[in-house]
């Protein structure tokens, strides 16, 4: 096994099995380290988890659509540029059916935020709103796009709420 940094190692073990079954153990093992180590630097798993989505979180940040772009657009561009960042929505889908608070998490949601002023911008009747149905319908297909095309049959590259 090949070691890696803290953070790339808790990245990659939070992805595969999720925050709550991973210890400060195993990502020391995983990165080739002690874990006095990862606990002198981070301080605690949940701080550790925080360093992960922050990092994943300014790499989503860095591929966000223009606030120029429309909103139909935004959102295609959103979804295949935060496609790239799967550790992270792995981690998060792992938390949440865990239970967990994705604000204990993460402090920042950009992408949200930059959707909802798009939607703003363009004088949508209430935009969260808007801007929430399609973030549902995006993370959903993200989520699930294998057992929708088995069930339901489609077979275009495109997700269904993309325009063609």
């Amino acid at each position: 096994m090949d070691s890696l940094p803290p953070l790339d190692a808790a990245t990659v073990l939070f992805a595969e099995r999720g925050p709550a079954q991973v210890s400060v153990k195993d990502i020391a093992a995983h990165a080739g380290v002690n874990h006095g180590l990862v606990h002198r630097h981070f301080g605690s798993k949940e701080a550790l988890l925080r360093a992960v989505m922050e990092r994943l979180v300014r790499r989503i940040e860095a591929a966000l659509p223009s606030e120029d772009d429309q909103l139909v657009e935004a959102i295609d561009h959103a979804f295949h540029g935060t496609r790239e960042q799967g550790a992270y929505f792995r981690i998060l889908a792992h938390a949440l059916l865990a239970g967990e608070d994705p604000t204990t998490m993460q402090d920042r949601f950009p992408v949200a935020a930059r959707l909802v002023r798009i939607a703003k911008r363009e004088g949508l009747d209430d935009p969260k709103r808007m801007v929430s149905a399609m973030l549902s319908a995006g993370l959903g297909w993200l989520l699930f796009e294998p057992w929708i095309r088995a069930s339901t049959g489609y077979r275009a590259k495109k997700p269904p709420f993309v325009r063609h």
